[in-house]
């Protein structure tokens, strides 16, 4: 029997993604998201059509575009994500509980346990479970597309799961008229900020 859950289903999941230039020029521009939307009659058909509603999600995972190209050479991968992710929402919205027994047990805990709470009084023992609040879902996620390896925009550095920034620092000289900078990437690594020098860029 099809189960009506339109009042708290949206009809929609939209998950946006961060681009990132993988050739050309600095002064090349990709878009600047990419971002698909699945719809609940497509991932669960059985549970309706949803109210007319839209959930986002901002997530880590990196869109790798080419200069020129409309849509990311990681698409099949962002799609496949953004579909999970639906799904995995949609599900855990199907499911509200709150037990309570009169002993002291050792639930078992998994994914859609999101608090336990053990009393142990004088006269009365008992342990509740409780699942999570309605709308306590994270809405930015982390993950993270293995196809990173093969994206390396013009200066050199590929895309890594590390967070990392370039920025130009001391010395910078004058050489034959000509300027020449130095590049150097700031990483957050392991709860650290690490500095490694990159190139010396001369600007024509």
């Amino acid at each position: 029997m099809a189960r009506d859950l339109g009042s708290v289903m949206p009809a929609r999941v939209t998950v946006r993604f961060q681009t990132r230039r993988c050739n050309g020029a600095v002064s090349d521009s990709v878009p600047p998201w990419y971002v698909k939307t699945v719809n609940l009659a497509d991932v669960l058909p059985d549970v309706g059509a949803g109210f007319n509603g839209e959930k986002l999600f901002h997530d880590a995972a990196l869109a790798l575009f080419n200069v020129g190209g409309t849509v990311p050479t990681n698409q099949t991968a962002l799609d496949n994500l953004a579909t999970q992710i639906a799904k995995d929402y949609y599900s855990w919205k199907q499911i509200s509980f709150d037990e309570v027994y009169p002993e002291i047990i050792a639930p078992e805990v998994d994914g859609l346990t999101d608090l336990i709470v053990i009393s142990y009084q004088i006269d009365q023992v008992w342990t509740r479970r409780l699942s999570a609040p309605f709308n306590a879902q994270p809405e930015e996620l982390a993950h993270q597309d293995p196809a990173n390896s093969g994206c390396a925009d013009s200066t050199g550095v590929t895309v890594t799961k590390t967070p990392c920034g370039e920025f130009y620092g001391p010395p910078a000289v004058c050489l034959s008229g000509k300027p020449n900078l130095t590049r150097y990437k700031l990483c957050l690594l392991d709860g650290r900020l690490d500095i490694t020098y990159v190139s010396t860029d001369i600007v024509q």
